[in-house]
């Protein structure tokens, strides 16, 4: 069977790789308890998450949650530079689906990567927010992309890649077409997703720990929030919201409290 090679010479089966994959990817998009039924709006939104499951006790309580503001001017300047970060995204078969809460694209072949720090990280799944949840000096955002990285050990990296209103992306309208219009609906699409468009040109980026910004809020993810904003059309980020009932489905910023973000670039 084909196996998929790690950085530390570790190697899983395609098989292996993809429950490890998929068993991350319930705790990040929130459904570590599937009897909960959470949202984003009235008894079922972020600030009742805490209350509303044991397991979901680090939603309301006082730590290192996310999304978070990023104030510019108080950010540090990290040694390494933005060499620390690089991305290698491949063309590879996708597996989307209308969460009803989410669109999403999961990457079950594991052959996208990112390199952090001298660690590599593998591609699992790209979702959207609308608008953004995080905000850079009090400014919110139109849409935020959410791109998933997991270590072999577990970390999870994620990338978020705010977008404003201003030209054509045609990787955005790639990934709309990706995705099922109906909640709840999966596909397995023939063709695969060009994510050159999603990227910004440079790797300038701010980083800080943080957690999922859904249920069960997991203090596990090292956020990687690109510095440089990239441009969707105006038609094409409604009908990113559109996928799922045009409702708002970013949690409010949280405290950062003794955090420190750092700037990369």
């Amino acid at each position: 069977m084909e196996t998929v090679s790690w950085a530390g010479g570790r190697e899983f089966s395609r098989r292996q790789f993809g429950a490890a994959a998929g068993a991350v990817l319930l705790a990040a998009c929130g459904r570590s308890d599937d009897r909960v039924r959470w949202g984003y709006s009235g008894n079922r939104g972020p600030e009742n998450w805490g209350e509303m499951s044991d397991g979901y006790a680090a939603c309301s309580a006082e730590g290192e949650q996310s999304p978070v503001d990023i104030d510019t001017g108080s950010a540090a300047r990290g040694e390494g530079g933005a060499e620390e970060l690089s991305f290698a995204y491949g063309h590879e078969q996708i597996h989307s689906a209308n969460t009803g809460l989410f669109a999403k694209v999961k990457y079950p072949e594991g052959q996208s990567r990112i390199r952090l720090r001298g660690r590599e990280y593998t591609l699992i799944e790209i979702h959207s927010h609308t608008p953004s949840e995080h905000t850079i000096d009090g400014r919110s955002f139109p849409m935020e992309m959410h791109m998933v990285h997991q270590s072999p050990s577990g970390e999870l990296a994620v990338a978020g890649v705010l977008f404003e209103t201003g030209r054509v992306n045609p990787a955005v309208r790639q990934f709309i077409d990706a995705v099922p219009i109906r909640a709840g609906a999966e596909s397995h699409p023939d063709s695969t997703l060009d994510l050159s468009g999603l990227l910004p040109s440079q790797d300038s980026y701010y980083s800080y720990p943080g957690s999922l910004t859904t249920p069960p809020c997991s203090e596990n993810v090292r956020w990687l929030v690109m510095a440089d904003i990239q441009e969707a059309g105006r038609a094409q980020i409604d009908r990113v919201s559109a996928l799922t009932g045009g409702r708002a489905n970013n949690r409010p910023v949280q405290p950062l409290g003794e955090r420190t973000v750092v700037f990369n670039g």
